[in-house]
């Protein structure tokens, strides 16, 4: 059963980006977001010009956090 964690961080603005929950070895869940997803997100609304610096900025908001609740941008998914 997974261990969920009720304090998990999540970023409003990017909720249609949820991929899941992943599970670590020791220490509570945590959200997984598509990294690409959020750029898309982002994108519509700036311009591809300084997107990513945007991206960074929106995230460091969160760097005060305890490692233990802060999400995972997934940047790539492989099918084995």
């Amino acid at each position: 059963m997974m261990n969920t964690n009720e304090e998990a961080i999540t970023i409003p603005e990017f909720e249609s980006a949820i991929m899941g929950l992943a599970e670590k070895v020791i220490g509570p869940s945590i959200i997984v977001y598509n990294k690409s997803e959020i750029l898309d997100l982002i994108s519509s609304d700036y311009s591809d010009e300084g997107v990513e610096e945007l991206y960074r900025m929106i995230l460091s908001q969160y760097e005060p956090y305890e490692p233990d609740y802060l999400p995972v941008f997934l940047t790539e998914a492989w099918r084995l």
